[in-house]
C-alpha cells in the first residue's frame, strides 16, 4: 500500500494511506454484501478492494493536489495521457513539443513537485511516474521508445 501511494519523492502522505483504506473498506464492504468476496480471516482487506481503490486515490491526489497546488504544470501532464510511465528528454521534447533542453526543465519541475521520479545517471536521466499518478494521468505501464 506505501509504495502504491507514494511519489517521485519517495514520500507517503499519511491522508493518502488514510484515503486507501477507507475506500478499500467500503468497496470490501460491497463485495461482502453481495456475496463476492470471502474475507480472509488473516487481512482487513482483499488485495482486489486495494487495487480497486487505487485509481480513486490516483484521481484525487492528481486533481486536488498536484493541478490545484501547481496549475501551470498541468498541461504538461495531461499531455502525457496515453504515454508510457518511463519517459526520457527526448520523449518528452515530442510529446510537449518543445525542444530537449526546455523538456528536462519541465521534467524536473515535475520530479520537484513528486510527479515524476528521476532515474538513470546524470548523463542519461529518466523520469519514472509513481504508481499513485498512473490511473489520473491515463499512463501505461512501460518505457518509451
Amino acid at each position: 500500500m506505501i509504495g502504491h501511494t507514494k511519489d517521485g519523492t519517495g514520500h507517503t502522505a499519511p491522508r493518502e494511506l488514510i484515503h486507501l483504506l477507507s475506500i478499500s473498506r467500503e468497496i470490501q464492504l460491497r463485495h461482502i454484501e453481495v456475496g463476492d468476496q470471502k474475507l480472509d480471516q488473516e487481512c482487513l482487506f482483499s488485495g482486489q478492494s486495494i487495487r480497486e481503490a487505487l485509481p480513486s486515490i490516483s484521481d484525487v491526489r492528481l486533481s486536488q493536489t498536484l493541478f490545484a497546488e501547481y496549475p501551470g504544470l498541468r498541461p504538461y501532464i495531461e499531455k502525457l495521457a496515453g504515454e508510457k510511465t518511463q519517459q526520457y528528454s527526448h520523449t518528452l521534447a515530442k510529446i510537449w513539443k518543445v525542444d530537449e533542453s526546455q523538456a528536462l526543465i519541465i521534467a524536473n519541475s515535475l520530479a520537484e513537485v513528486g510527479f515524476f521520479e528521476p532515474r538513470g545517471t546524470k548523463t542519461t536521466p529518466y523520469f519514472w511516474v509513481p504508481f499513485l499518478y498512473r490511473d489520473a494521468a491515463r499512463m501505461l505501464q512501460g518505457g518509451a521508445d
